[in-house]
């Protein structure tokens, strides 16, 4: 008399075996061949860390974390005379944008270029008076006085500085307009950090005044999500949980909840972390996300078992 057993029923009793081996304290294990495996029809697959089996499915949309998104807005009153980028190009550190033309520039030049040549003097008068002075030929005044005009010509010549480093001009640029003794017609502003052009708000030959927004520079290396949770069920999802972005392998930890609910859809708004940016998210996005149905505290990790 032959006896056939399913393959899950051989599978339970494996596990049961097992079970019992654990709890005589041997370690756990069944030797099972190849061979055997295939004639039980058994198929193993890894396990893969995840969320619960139980989820919450809930509306999401894809934001920049804080501080990611920069507007760069116009120096001074001008005229844009040339844009070197589009809209949603991808740009690095330094790149240029686009140059502008002003008065103004032109003003904070001449300023330069008046200062730089009386520092220049004031320089070598101190280095001349303090010699004079060592030697007795001139009193201790001259070179007490000597001192006060080279402090003060190079308080104005840091000062000349300043002011176009505040216009957007480079350290570099600055230090060739004193050395050729020529301003620059016009000014090129570049990009502060690596990102993504999301807004060019201006057009060549557009006049702009100071503090116009010009571009608008996002980092989209990091991405955040919120998701939209139930008033009443906020408090399922403390921060610290884990959720899923439906549809991809993509993680990510709620690091805040808003104190507030949406009076039209009396909803809270939980903002959540991605663990790793992914190239097919992008800001704005509308998505699912996947939270667990029933979360308890210092539960321990957590295993996907395909069905």
């Amino acid at each position: 008399m032959r006896i056939a057993f399913s393959p899950c029923f051989c599978l339970a009793f494996a596990i049961g075996v097992a079970s019992g081996a654990c709890a005589a304290g041997r370690p756990p294990g069944i030797a099972v061949s190849a061979q055997q495996m295939q004639a039980l029809g058994i198929q193993t697959q890894p396990l893969r860390a995840g969320p619960p089996a139980a989820h919450a499915r809930l509306p999401a949309r894809v934001i920049l974390p804080p501080g990611s998104e920069r507007v760069i807005a116009s120096p001074l009153a001008g005229v844009v005379a040339q844009i070197f980028v589009q809209q949603d190009q991808t740009v690095k550190a330094g790149a240029p944008l686009m140059r502008l033309a002003g008065q103004e520039l032109g003003e904070q030049q001449l300023k330069l270029l008046q200062a730089a040549p009386r520092f220049e003097l004031a320089r070598k008068a101190l280095r001349r008076d303090g010699q004079l002075v060592e030697e007795g030929v001139l009193p201790a005044r001259r070179a007490q006085e000597a001192k006060a005009a080279y402090a003060e010509s190079e308080a104005a010549l840091q000062q000349a500085k300043a002011a176009l480093r505040l216009l957007g001009m480079s350290a570099a640029a600055i230090e060739g307009v004193i050395a050729s003794g020529k301003p620059a017609d016009s000014l090129v502003l570049a990009a502060p950090h690596a990102g993504v052009l999301a807004r060019v708000a201006v057009k060549p030959g557009e006049r702009v005044e100071a503090s116009t927004p010009l571009v608008h520079l996002a980092q989209v290396d990091a991405l955040w999500l919120e998701v939209q949770v139930p008033a009443g069920s906020a408090g399922k999802w403390p921060p610290g949980t884990r959720l899923r972005v439906a549809g991809t392998s993509l993680g990510a930890r709620i690091v805040s909840a808003s104190p507030l609910v949406a009076a039209e859809s009396q909803t809270v708004v939980l903002r959540a972390a991605i663990d790793a940016p992914h190239p097919g998210l992008r800001p704005g996005e509308m998505v699912a996300a996947e939270l667990p149905a029933n979360v308890e505290p210092a539960s321990g990790e957590a295993w996907e078992v395909p069905l």
